[in-house]
């Protein structure tokens, strides 16, 4: 807000960028996954687009993060129990990794690399989650500490 009670300009133009700076830094894992599988022999390859398909994580990491809406309101009503909360979750990683491979046909050239970069970015991306989950933990402790 700015000093007459109006909201400011600046807003306008820092939000915007604010998203799409988040979305860039969010992609990394997916990123990174996209260029360890484009350089191995025999699944990797570019598509046609090369290294400019890279541009499609822009709207690949929105559209699965649309998609975790569904698919959690689809683990929470058909698991109930136990076993079938387990079989919902991994149906729908299943679904989320077949999904997010068709989506990664845009960049890369062949199928199986598409599934293995998929499964691999979900990986860094768990693997990422862990490590800032730990360092805010540590952060948190050294706060109470002081």
């Amino acid at each position: 807000m700015s000093d007459n009670g109006r909201p400011a300009w600046e807003g306008a133009i820092i939000m915007p960028l604010l998203v799409i700076a988040l979305i860039a830094v969010t992609s990394i894992p997916l990123a990174t996954a996209i260029l360890v599988v484009s350089w191995l022999p025999g699944i990797g390859g570019l598509g046609p687009s090369g290294y400019a398909g890279l541009f499609h994580l822009f709207w690949i990491f929105p559209a699965m993060w649309v998609y975790s809406f569904p698919s959690e309101a689809f683990v929470k009503v058909y698991g109930r129990t136990k076993w079938s909360r387990r079989i919902s979750e991994w149906t729908m990683d299943a679904l989320f990794l077949l999904l997010l491979g068709l989506a990664l046909q845009l960049i890369l050239a062949n199928r199986f690399g598409c599934l293995v970069a998929a499964l691999l970015s979900v990986t860094l991306f768990k693997v990422a989650t862990v490590l800032v989950d730990r360092h805010e933990k540590n952060k948190g402790q050294d706060a109470e500490a002081a």
